[in-house]
């Protein structure tokens, strides 16, 4: 569930259940050339958005700013990225592939 129950603890609690639960979204994965990061399911705005390479480097670093975020990935080597969404004091990782 997105929405919390402990009004005082929204943003916490939405960071950490929304990637957790499932309900941040990232298709598609393997993914070839655009990947979308669809927070449509959840209440997190303004979320800080990294994805690194499996050796530690930043490939991309934007603020979400709409429901879905499109990030072309098109000139971005094969291999595992992960996606670190911070949100306040919570965060949450992702991984997909780059095919």
């Amino acid at each position: 569930m997105c929405s919390s129950d402990l009004p005082n603890d929204t943003t916490h609690r939405n960071g950490i259940n929304a990637i957790a639960e499932g309900e941040i979204g990232i298709y598609p994965n393997p993914a070839n050339n655009l990947i979308n990061i669809d927070f449509s399911r959840c209440q997190l705005t303004l979320s800080q958005v990294a994805i690194m390479s499996m050796t530690g480097r930043m490939v991309y670093s934007n603020l979400q700013t709409s429901d879905i975020m499109k990030i072309d990935i098109t000139d971005w080597t094969q291999g595992v990225y992960i996606i670190r969404i911070t949100n306040g004091n919570a965060a949450g990782i992702i991984k997909f592939v780059k095919e």
